[in-house]
C-alpha cells in the first residue's frame, strides 16, 4: 500500500508540476504536452492505444472485467468554449462550502471525452443512433426541467406516456424548435409551428411553467457524483438553456456513518428509515440527522442523539403545556430588568443565527443555535428568577418574553422536527387565542437588533461567577501551610477603571506595528513586540505574551476593532445591579466592590492583597473571599 501511495504521489507531482527537459517540447509542462506526444507516436507507428482498468474490477456477477474495444459515442466535455461556459456557471453558483467548489473546479480541469452510450441494459435510447442507450451517469442530467411541464404533457396516471396529457400535445409535436422555445426562449418560425402541429397556446403555457420553476434553485446530491454526473449536469444546462436559467446552487454531502462506523449489514449496524422511526420516532431521527454534520465529510448518525432527542422534545412539550396554564399570572410591564434584557437579546441572537444557518443549509448549526443554545439561555433565565422550581414558579418570568420564546422556538425547530412543532403550535394557538393554522403557514419572525452590550455584560457576569466558584474550592494545602477555610461569607471584588500598565504598553506597541505595516498584521508580530517592548515592561513578559496572543487572534478575526479595549459598560454597575443574584448563586452573605486604582494607593494594602489587585484586568476583576 505504501509503495502504491508513493507511486501515485510521484505521478501526480510529475504530471501536474513537471516540465520536459529534452526534445521538441523541452520546457513545457507535462500536463500540456502529454496528449500531443501520444498522438505523434501513434501517427508515426511507434505506439498504439492500449487500455486497461486502473485496478481489478469485478462485476456484480462476480466476474473479472476487462477493457473491450467497441464502437462508442463520446461527449466532448473538454471542448474549450463549452468548458468556459461551465466555468462561468460554476463561478456564480452557491456550493455552500469551498471543498465542493474546489472539487468541481478540479473536475472541470481534467474532464474531457466521456463515453456516453452502451449497447445493453436499461436506459434512454440515443436519439441519433437508437441501437445504443445513454449510460446512467450521462442520462438524467436535466430531468428536473422536464418535471416543470410533465404534468401538461403526461398528466396523472400516465407514467409511460401512452396517451396525450392535458395539453393535448403528442410526442411528435415536440420538435427541437418547440423545445428550444420552452428552454431557451427562441421563438419558432411560422413553418416550424406548422411542422410541429403543436398548439401555440399550450406551448406558451409550458414556457411559462418552466420560467416559473427555473432556474434550479438547489440540487442536493452525494459528493461522489461531483466527478461525473453533477458536472455533466452543469455542462448540459449551459449547452441547452439560456444563461438566466443556469443552475443557482448545488449542495453535496458525504456518506452516512452510524455511531462513527461505516453502516454495514455485516457489522450489524444497518438501520433503515422505517426501523429508525419505529425506534426513535420521526422527529427523533430527523433531529439526529440534522445533528449528524454540515460539512463535506461523512455525517455521523449517533443513536444516542436520536434517543436523547425524544426526551428533549418531550421535556419541551411538557414545559410549554404546564407553563401555558400560568401565563395569566406571569409578570407584565416593560422589559427593563437586567435578565429580561439578556434573555430578549439571546432570543434575537438565536433567531438571527438560526436564519443564517437555514439560508446556508447548515442544519447542525441551526439546531445548535436554534435549539441547544436557546434552551440553555431559557434555562439561565429561569434560574435568574427562581422559575426553575416547578410549574408554579414560572409565574416569575416575563409574560411577553415567554410568549415570544415558545413561538420562536417552535418556528425555529419546525424544519427539523415538524411533528413536535406542529403539536406545540396547535397548543400555543389554542391557549393564546391565535388563528388555528399550521406552523408552516406562519410568517417567519422579523429579525430584530441584537443588544450585544447586554450579552457582553451577561458573559462578564457569568465569567465572574465561574472564577469565584473555582476560588471557593478548597485548595490542597502544602506542607507547613495552614488549612484554607472551607466556607466563606463575603466576596470583595476589585474592578479596573483603566488598562493595567503592562497591557496598555503592549497594546501601544501592537498598534504601532500594525500602523507601520499599513493596517496589516505581520506574521512575526510576536518577535517584533518582544523586540520593541519598553525595558520597564520586560519583567512582565509572562503576562504580556498570552495577552498579545489573545489580541493577535482577535485582530485576525475582527480587524482593527480588536485594538479597542473599552468594553462599553461599567463593570461595577453590573455587579451592583445583580448583587442579590451573585450572592444567591455563590451562597454568600455580603459583597463589596472597589476600584483597583483607589484601593492600591492606600497604605493599608498588604503585599498579598496588592498581588491580587495587580491580577485585575478589564472584564476580569480580581477578588478576595473571606
Amino acid at each position: 500500500d505504501s509503495l502504491e501511495k508513493a507511486k501515485e504521489e510521484v505521478y501526480k507531482k510529475g504530471f501536474y508540476g513537471g516540465r520536459l527537459i529534452v526534445g521538441n517540447y523541452s520546457g513545457e509542462p507535462v500536463e500540456a504536452v502529454k496528449r500531443k506526444i501520444r498522438d505523434e507516436l501513434v501517427q508515426e507507428g511507434k505506439a498504439f492505444i492500449y487500455a486497461e482498468p486502473e485496478k481489478p474490477v469485478t462485476s456484480r456477477s462476480g466476474d473479472d472485467c476487462v477493457v473491450a474495444l467497441l464502437d462508442q459515442w463520446y461527449l466532448d466535455y473538454g471542448e474549450e468554449s463549452w468548458r468556459s461556459m461551465a466555468n462561468s456557471c460554476l463561478s456564480r453558483m452557491e456550493t455552500f462550502n469551498e471543498e465542493t467548489k474546489r472539487a468541481f473546479e478540479a473536475t472541470l480541469e481534467w474532464l474531457h471525452e466521456w463515453a456516453c452510450s452502451r449497447n445493453f441494459g436499461l436506459g434512454t435510447k440515443l436519439p441519433w443512433d437508437t441501437k445504443y442507450v445513454i449510460e446512467s451517469l450521462s442520462d438524467s442530467t436535466i430531468y428536473m426541467a422536464y418535471y416543470t411541464v410533465s404534468h401538461l404533457l403526461q398528466g396523472a396516471n400516465n407514467l409511460e406516456g401512452s396517451r396525450a396529457g392535458p395539453s393535448g400535445i403528442t410526442p411528435e409535436n415536440m420538435t427541437d424548435a418547440i423545445w428550444n422555445y420552452i428552454c431557451r426562449g427562441e421563438v419558432p418560425t411560422k413553418d416550424q409551428w406548422v411542422t410541429s402541429g403543436a398548439s401555440r397556446e399550450a406551448v406558451e403555457v409550458m414556457r411559462r411553467e418552466l420560467l416559473y420553476w427555473y432556474p434550479m434553485d438547489l440540487r442536493s446530491s452525494g459528493k461522489e457524483l461531483i466527478g461525473n454526473h453533477l458536472t455533466f449536469s452543469i455542462y448540459n444546462h449551459v449547452a441547452l438553456f439560456s444563461e438566466e436559467l443556469w443552475p443557482k446552487a448545488f449542495r453535496t454531502n458525504g456518506h452516512m456513518l452510524i455511531n462513527a462506523e461505516k453502516m454495514s449489514k455485516s457489522l450489524g449496524n444497518f438501520i433503515t428509515l422505517r426501523d429508525g422511526i419505529k425506534k426513535y420516532s420521526a422527529d427523533g431521527v430527523r433531529f439526529a440527522l440534522a445533528d449528524a454534520g454540515d460539512t463535506f465529510d461523512d455525517a455521523n448518525f449517533a443513536e444516542k442523539t436520536a434517543d436523547d432527542a425524544v426526551l428533549k422534545l418531550y421535556t419541551l412539550i411538557t414545559l410549554v403545556e404546564e407553563s401555558l396554564d400560568k401565563m395569566e399570572e406571569m409578570r407584565e410591564g416593560p422589559v427593563s430588568e437586567f435578565f429580561d434584557r439578556v434573555f430578549e437579546a439571546q432570543l434575537n441572537r438565536s433567531l438571527r443565527l438560526c436564519s443564517e444557518a437555514y439560508d446556508r443549509l447548515l442544519f447542525r448549526e441551526a439546531l445548535k443555535v436554534g435549539f441547544y443554545e436557546l434552551q440553555e439561555a431559557f434555562g439561565h433565565y429561569r434560574v435568574a428568577y427562581a422559575a426553575d422550581k416547578g410549574p408554579t414558579s414560572m409565574i416569575y418570568v416575563h409574560r411577553d418574553l415567554f410568549k415570544k420564546f415558545i413561538l420562536w422556538q417552535t418556528q425555529m425547530m419546525a424544519p427539523i422536527c415538524p411533528h413536535s412543532a406542529e403539536h406545540l403550535w396547535r397548543l400555543i394557538c389554542q391557549k393564546l387565542g391565535l388563528p388555528h393554522r399550521s406552523v408552516f403557514d406562519s410568517t417567519w419572525p422579523s429579525l430584530e437588533k441584537v443588544d450585544d452590550s447586554v450579552l457582553l455584560q451577561f458573559s462578564f457576569l457569568s465569567d465572574v461567577l465561574h472564577r469565584v466558584r473555582i476560588g471557593m474550592i478548597p485548595k490542597k494545602k502544602k506542607k507547613g501551610q495552614e488549612d484554607s477555610p472551607t466556607t466563606f461569607t463575603q466576596v470583595s471584588f476589585f474592578v479596573c477603571r483603566d488598562l493595567p500598565t503592562w497591557q496598555a504598553g503592549a497594546l501601544l506597541v501592537f498598534r504601532s506595528i500594525i500602523e507601520r505595516f499599513g493596517g496589516q498584521m505581520p506574521d512575526d508580530i510576536n518577535s517584533l513586540i518582544i523586540a520593541e517592548l519598553p525595558s520597564h515592561l520586560k519583567s512582565q513578559m509572562k503576562r504580556i505574551m498570552p495577552f498579545v496572543g489573545m489580541i493577535r487572534d482577535e485582530f485576525a478575526r475582527d480587524g482593527p476593532r480588536a485594538l479597542i479595549r473599552d468594553c462599553g459598560f461599567s463593570e461595577d454597575q453590573v455587579l451592583t445591579e445583580n448583587q442579590s443574584f451573585v450572592l444567591a448563586q455563590l451562597g454568600l452573605q455580603s459583597m463589596t466592590i472597589s476600584f483597583v486604582e483607589d484601593t492600591s494607593s492606600t497604605d493599608k494594602v498588604t503585599d498579598m492583597q496588592r498581588k491580587i489587585l495587580e491580577e485585575a484586568q478589564p472584564l476580569k476583576p480580581s477578588f478576595i473571599l473571606s
